[in-house]
């Protein structure tokens, strides 16, 4: 009785372990794909967020004398009446409408012992990824993020 010292069966192992490392990079292109869109749809909520805040900012300068008008809260009422009013009740609306789940916060403040008004407008928003779920929970157990804007007047 002889021994061959043949191999049998090596070749299929080949193969497997060749499809294991495609299948396995196959499925980080996908990964890495949805993490692309998520953030680029990240991204497109920080430039909307920054032409509505830059739109509002254009506006609060041509009325200048209306800045006690300008106060906003996340969430608060517009009392309406002045011209800025109906300027902050329009631009309340467009946030809204553009960012979804966005609200819109604004802080006028004057410069001690100067004519400069320092004006922060705030945008703030719900990131989820791409399947519609929240990435991070805050303390209210939603996340947001915020964008902050503050120039002088």
């Amino acid at each position: 009785m002889t021994l061959s010292p043949k191999q049998t069966g090596a070749g299929l192992i080949e193969v497997l372990v060749s499809l294991l490392i495609l299948s396995i990079s196959l499925l980080s292109i996908a990964s890495l794909r949805t993490r692309s869109l998520q953030f680029n749809q990240s991204a497109y909520w920080r430039s909307q967020a920054n032409i509505l805040a830059v739109d509002l900012l254009d506006n609060m300068r041509v009325l200048r004398g209306q800045f006690e008008n300008y106060d906003l809260e996340f969430g608060g009422n517009i009392n309406g009446g002045s011209e800025a009013d109906d300027i902050v009740s329009a631009w309340v609306e467009r946030v809204d409408n553009v960012i979804p789940a966005g609200e819109g916060a604004i802080a006028c403040d004057p410069v001690a012992n100067s004519l400069v008004v320092l004006c922060t407008v705030s945008i703030r928003w719900v990131e989820t990824n791409i399947f519609g779920e929240v990435d991070e929970a805050d303390l209210d157990g939603e996340a947001r993020t915020t964008f902050s804007y503050t120039t002088s007047i």
